[in-house]
């Protein structure tokens, strides 16, 4: 018998599924662009970073924020 095809994780609202070149601050200021209908300041972006990364790090499957693989799903924590 065939082995079953592995579910393609979907992102929702809360969530993100990483593409490919993708890292956490463009993920941290693409989600902020979004919340806020306009483009985030540096320190904003930074901010929400920083929460992604404590939000994310127990669940990495490297186990390294700088290193996030396609496919991964990364919760994404409320904004301020």
């Amino acid at each position: 018998a065939a082995d079953a095809p592995t579910p393609v994780e979907q992102a929702t609202a809360q969530t993100h599924v990483v593409a490919p070149g993708e890292n956490l601050w463009m993920i941290s200021h693409d989600t902020l662009h979004a919340r806020l209908g306009r483009a985030p300041s540096d320190q904003e972006t930074t901010t929400y970073w920083l929460d992604l990364i404590d939000a994310n790090r127990p669940n990495l499957r490297s186990g390294d924020p700088d290193l996030i693989i396609p496919g991964e799903s990364i919760d994404l924590p409320e904004t301020s």
